[in-house]
């Protein structure tokens, strides 16, 4: 657009061609939309269940990767609802039945999520781009922002931190599968922890959690005064590679993941 127009010109050339692009909007049937499901749960054998269950039975096939690492999966889009005796059992390691790494695994996961040093298979490391990104603590940010949210009785909704840096991970193979997350204050100390992975393996949900829950109440809950009373945690991306179908099938059974293929 020219730039020597007045203000006034150029608002009245959107006015007069408000609709440009419409067609660039398509209208896709149910078969054709993003499979999408919200699991409230206070039972992880129940939450895992319900999770496999759907990316069996309304999942869509996801061939992704690149040139160099060609990758096939079943996924959906799927956000679980986490409250009482499941942030326990995360918090403490456990995981449901038939979860691939065992209870040894997972404790020592848990312990080293976030102090593992840079790997050569990986750029990104969870604990220095949550302690230093950029220069700023984002862990200080929000350990502040749970003590301010108590003291004041706030319900603030800035008090998110991010991983993702597109300076950093464009072009690269290995980038950060969890990406944000956020704190808020439901009701006097009581705060719910919100996530969001780009991508996200069954094969690694509840080990992740069991990382995340415990970094997040040791590191940031606990220190600024609260308690953590609810998770919502999203995987825009939650698949099941063809590698891991027999897990799959270990929870839903045969019939119910025929699709697998």
């Amino acid at each position: 657009m020219d730039q020597q127009k007045s203000i006034e010109e150029r608002d009245q050339e959107l006015l007069d061609n408000p609709v440009d692009n419409l067609d660039s909007i398509i209208r896709l049937n149910r078969q054709e939309v993003t499979p999408v499901i919200v699991i409230t749960s206070q039972s992880m054998e129940a939450a895992n269940s319900q999770m496999l269950h759907f990316i069996c039975s309304a999942g869509r096939k996801l061939d992704f990767g690149d040139e160099k690492e060609h990758k096939y999966a079943w996924e959906a889009h799927v956000t679980l609802q986490l409250s009482g005796k499941i942030l326990e059992d995360c918090y403490m390691g456990k995981t449901p039945s038939h979860f691939p790494m065992g209870p040894q695994g997972v404790l020592a996961y848990q312990r080293e999520y976030f102090n593992l040093l840079k790997c050569l298979t990986f750029i990104y490391h969870y604990k220095i781009r949550l302690e230093d990104y950029r220069g700023v603590n984002q862990m200080d940010y929000l350990k502040e922002g749970v003590r301010k949210s108590i003291q004041y009785k706030l319900n603030n909704n800035r008090l998110v931190a991010t991983l993702w840096d597109p300076f950093l991970d464009e072009g690269t193979q290995s980038v950060p599968c969890f990406n944000w997350c956020q704190l808020r204050r439901l009701t006097g100390n009581v705060f719910r922890l919100e996530i969001l992975y780009r991508s996200w393996d069954v094969t690694a949900v509840w080990s992740n959690l069991a990382g995340l829950i415990k970094y997040f109440v040791d590191e940031v809950i606990v220190p600024g005064g609260g308690v953590l009373g609810e998770v919502i945690i999203t995987g825009t991306s939650t698949h099941v590679y063809r590698h891991d179908f027999d897990y799959a099938k270990a929870i839903v059974g045969e019939v119910n993941s025929r699709r697998l293929r």
